[in-house]
């Protein structure tokens, strides 16, 4: 059961980081421009959040935040905080430089803060520790419930170093321009991203959901 739940984590968590979100973007984006350093900060940040998220869900969490309408109102915190960080990286070149001379802190944050304003991500463990629960993959006992937790934070950890690694072997090739580009592209990406939860966000209103 030990070693189950250990897998499960692992597996589960490496498969759903995968998906190119805000997160992903960034460490790319960060590792191009800066390099290896820069993505493992913003990595860290995000790895830390998630970690604390899955264990929540496994402790139980899901007694006190079982409104999924709830969860999707406080997951409306990371439309600001996408369209920030998209016309910061639009309209400052040097954003992310200035940001280096602070020892990396805002690298950090950028991990940290867009993990921790998408709480759908803490909906999703606790749909997962379920599942594995009721069909007996996964019980309360405390070492099963730190072998998810250890599986989870491998998994994500994986993902984005893999994904880290095989930015940086493009690092040395990246031009001037092609950096003022990649600022440009992933401005653009953050502001569409943060008009389309706003759309839909609206709509889920109006249509009584949220």
């Amino acid at each position: 059961m030990f070693l189950i739940a250990f897998l499960a984590g692992l597996i589960i968590s490496f498969i759903a980081s995968l998906p190119a979100g805000p997160v992903n973007l960034s460490i790319v984006h960060a590792t191009l421009i800066h390099g290896r350093r820069s993505g493992l900060r913003i990595a860290l940040g995000a790895l830390i959040i998630e970690t604390i998220y899955a264990a929540l869900a496994v402790f139980g969490v899901h007694l006190i935040f079982s409104d999924e309408i709830f969860l999707k109102r406080v997951s409306l915190v990371s439309i600001p905080v996408l369209i920030i960080l998209g016309l910061v990286s639009l309209f400052k070149k040097d954003f992310l430089k200035r940001y280096e001379t602070r020892n990396g802190k805002n690298d950090f944050f950028t991990g940290v803060s867009l993990t921790l304003s998408n709480p759908m991500i803490l909906l999703f463990w606790i749909t997962v520790s379920a599942f594995l629960q009721a069909n007996e993959w996964m019980n309360q006992d405390l070492l099963n419930n730190l072998a998810f937790i250890g599986g989870v934070s491998l998994g994500v950890f994986l993902l984005f170093y893999f994904l880290i690694l095989i930015t940086s072997r493009q690092n040395k090739k990246v031009t001037p321009r092609f950096k003022r580009n990649m600022n440009v592209i992933l401005g653009w990406v953050f502001v569409g991203l943060g008009i389309l939860m706003s759309f839909k966000a609206a709509w889920e209103y109006f249509s009584g959901r949220l």
